[in-house]
């Protein structure tokens, strides 16, 4: 689906996630400072809230490592979460450790994490990154921690460019 809004394509993608038949789960960004007025674009992207289920279709926001694939725009499907001990958690935000994707065929080209289940070969573990910006007027530095990634059921024309998209439905 290509739609002309932000907001459009976040009703798309939420609906999207809610059809996988699968508990949804609510990530909230770990924000500092100011982190938490600021908008995505202005966390290089990291979303302050993250809607996922086993089944999501995501999209990596963030060149994680080009040379095996994992670049900014490569999609896949989440497959699993990880979770450390929650007497370990920070209890504001509650975020799970890794989310394994399941990059798309003929991406992901580097080790497997699963040499003995062909299955899994193009199974990538995806960790938290840290935003961090600081204000020009009193230095204070603020941060976002958070999965870059986003829901891509749907997408805006800007978002779409340069993708190799099969099957286009423009709402």
């Amino acid at each position: 689906y290509v739609y002309n809004t932000n907001a459009d394509c976040n009703v798309s993608n939420y609906e999207q996630v809610k059809s996988t038949n699968n508990p949804v789960l609510r990530i909230c960004a770990r924000n500092r400072g100011s982190a938490s007025s600021r908008s995505d674009s202005e966390m290089q992207g990291l979303p302050s809230v993250l809607y996922l289920s086993r089944g999501s279709r995501v999209m990596l926001l963030t060149n994680l490592c080009c040379e095996d694939g994992l670049s900014n725009g490569c999609t896949g499907i989440v497959k699993d979460f990880m979770f450390d001990d929650i007497e370990k958690q920070n209890k504001d935000s509650y975020l799970p450790s890794v989310v394994w994707i399941q990059i798309d065929d003929n991406i992901y080209t580097g080790p497997t994490y699963f040499p003995d289940n062909n299955d899994r070969r193009n199974w990538v573990p995806i960790g938290v990154q840290t935003s961090y910006v600081t204000n020009a007027k009193d230095k204070a530095t603020s941060s976002r921690t958070m999965f870059p990634l986003r829901l891509c059921w749907a997408f805006t024309p800007w978002k779409i460019q340069g993708q190799t998209i099969s099957d286009t439905l423009v709402a």
